[in-house]
């Protein structure tokens, strides 16, 4: 019985040894584990090829997007070139008011090279003939008429960098709109939108340079015209109270005259 029963349990394992050595040959229970575990392996195999098949579908994916978005290696450099940016920087750095203002005596004083007459008829030199003899004239009479053509400079200036930065721009945008017409990626295509973005900020900014010379003119123009008109004004003051004044001494001689021949009369 107790044979029997040994026989019919299953062995762990298959032992077989030589003196105190024992040695496993073999676990006679894989035939039972087995099937079992094939099952669950298969499971994890099956797992891992979806995940594999997930990961390959989201490479190509992302393969697809680069290509169609690009990357900021392949996209073109369009900053704008030296050509562009020289009448740019021109522009910006555009004289202040007042340094046209300080270096006016200098530049558009009577008998400058600087100052240009259009008309010969209106040239105003810096000596004048009276009765034979030179004369120089006086520079501070005329001080505020060399500060209004330093202005009037300043603004021609502008303007001349704002006609440069258009006709560059102008061509730097019909460039970049012929490149967009052909690039493949969001990237590019974003990188030319910029560009022309850019472009045009710089054209407005070259403007408001002008503008702001123009108002400046204006600005100092209508000073001008306040200073005279109060210096007219003060002008028009003395003169009043001159006549006011030789009135009353009119009057004054006159009444004392009366009075002398009244006197004499009586």
């Amino acid at each position: 019985m107790a044979l029997a029963a040994l026989l019919a349990a299953p062995a762990a394992h298959a032992i077989s040894g030589v003196l105190d050595t024992v040695v496993i040959m073999q676990d006679v229970t894989d035939s039972y584990k087995w099937p079992r575990e094939q099952l669950e392996w298969n499971r994890v195999v099956a797992q891992l090829q979806e995940q594999v098949h997930t990961t390959e579908r989201l490479v190509q994916r992302a393969d697809r997007m680069i290509e169609l978005m690009g990357t900021a290696e392949n996209a073109a450099d369009f900053s704008a070139p030296p050509s562009v940016m020289t009448p740019v920087n021109q522009a910006v750095r555009l004289e202040t008011t007042k340094h046209a203002i300080e270096s006016s005596r200098n530049l558009f004083r009577l008998g400058s090279k600087t100052r240009s007459t259009y008309n010969p008829a209106n040239e105003v030199k810096a000596t004048f003939e009276v009765a034979g003899a030179t004369e120089t004239r006086d520079e501070n009479r005329y001080a505020h008429f060399a500060m209004q053509e330093a202005m009037y400079a300043r603004y021609r200036t502008a303007a001349t960098h704002e006609e440069e930065v258009q006709g560059a721009e102008t061509a730097l945008q019909e460039e970049t709109l012929r490149r967009l017409k052909q690039v493949k990626t969001e990237a590019q295509i974003a990188v030319l939108t910029a560009s022309l973005a850019a472009s045009k900020q710089r054209q407005d900014l070259a403007h408001q340079k002008t503008v702001q010379a123009k108002a400046d003119l204006d600005a100092f123009r209508a000073q001008l015209t306040t200073e005279e008109a109060r210096k007219q004004e003060a002008d028009r003051e003395w003169s009043e109270t001159v006549v006011k004044r030789m009135r009353d001494k009119a009057l004054t001689a006159y009444r004392r005259q009366f009075r002398a021949v009244g006197s004499e009369s009586n």
